[in-house]
C-alpha cells in the first residue's frame, strides 16, 4: 500500500511517503503476470534545478510505461522554465496537463477498456466487476506539488488526482494552510472478497479510495 502526506505551514512545507512500490509485471507471451513489491521506491522528488523550492510527492500508479517519474518531472521543470512561468499555480496546471498526456498515451488501450466496462453499468457480470475494480485501483493515484516557484514568496500546495474514468486532465486542488493532508492506495487480498461480493467490488473500491482521501491525523 502507499501513504503520502503534505503539511502546509506559513513558513515551510512537509512532504512524506513510504518507500514501498507495487508493480505488476506481465509474463512474456502470456495474458497474466505477477505482482512485485519493492521496498526502495522513491516517491518524494525535487522539481526544478538543484536547490529548488518545490517538491513533489507521488502515490498510486507505480510507473508511466517507458517514462520514469523522474524524467517526467524534469521535463515539466524544463517546460516551466521555457515558458517563463512565475507562480506555482501555473506550474501545477502545467504538471497536470503534461502528466495527463503521458498517462493517456501510455495506457490508452487499458483506459478505453475501463471506460467501456464502466458504461455497462448494472449489465456487468462478476468477472467484469472484478476487472473494472482492478483497473480502477491499478490505474489511479495522484501527486502533490508544494512550495514556491521562481521569485514568488507565498508557499502553496496543490493535489492532482487521477483515475481511468476521467475524460480530461484533472484540475489541481489547492490545499488549506495548517491542515495536514493524507492520500493512499490500499491493496487488498481480493480473491475471497470478490468471490463473495462480486457486484459491490467496484463501488467499494471507489469508496475506499474516497475514505483514504478524507483521512487526517488527529
Amino acid at each position: 500500500m502507499t501513504i503520502a502526506a503534505c503539511y502546509l505551514a506559513s513558513d515551510g512545507i512537509v512532504l512524506g511517503a513510504d518507500s514501498t512500490s507495487t508493480v505488476f509485471v506481465s509474463t512474456p507471451g502470456e495474458q497474466g503476470g505477477t505482482t512485485h513489491h519493492f521496498n526502495f521506491g522513491q516517491k518524494v522528488f525535487e522539481l526544478g534545478k538543484r536547490g529548488s523550492n518545490v517538491g513533489v510527492v507521488l502515490w498510486g500508479l507505480g510507473s508511466l510505461g517507458n517514462k520514469s517519474y523522474r524524467t517526467l518531472l524534469a521535463e515539466i521543470a524544463d517546460e516551466a522554465d521555457k515558458n517563463k512561468l512565475t507562480t506555482i499555480d501555473d506550474v501545477a496546471d502545467l504538471a497536470s496537463s503534461m502528466f495527463w498526456k503521458c498517462y493517456t498515451d501510455a495506457f490508452s488501450n487499458i483506459i478505453e477498456h475501463a471506460r467501456e466496462l464502466n458504461e455497462k453499468g448494472d449489465k456487468r457480470n462478476s468477472d467484469e466487476e472484478e476487472e473494472l475494480a482492478l483497473l480502477w485501483q491499478n490505474l489511479s493515484g495522484g501527486f502533490c506539488i508544494a512550495g514556491r516557484w521562481n521569485t514568488e514568496r507565498l508557499l502553496k500546495a496543490f493535489e492532482i488526482t487521477f483515475h481511468p474514468l476521467l475524460t480530461s486532465a484533472p484540475n489541481p486542488k489547492e490545499l488549506v494552510l495548517g491542515k495536514p493532508k493524507f492520500w493512499g492506495c490500499p491493496n487488498f487480498d481480493r480473491a475471497p472478497y470478490i468471490r463473495d461480493r462480486p457486484k459491490l467490488v467496484f463501488q467499494d473500491f471507489r469508496q475506499q479510495q474516497m475514505d483514504w482521501d478524507k483521512r487526517r491525523f488527529v
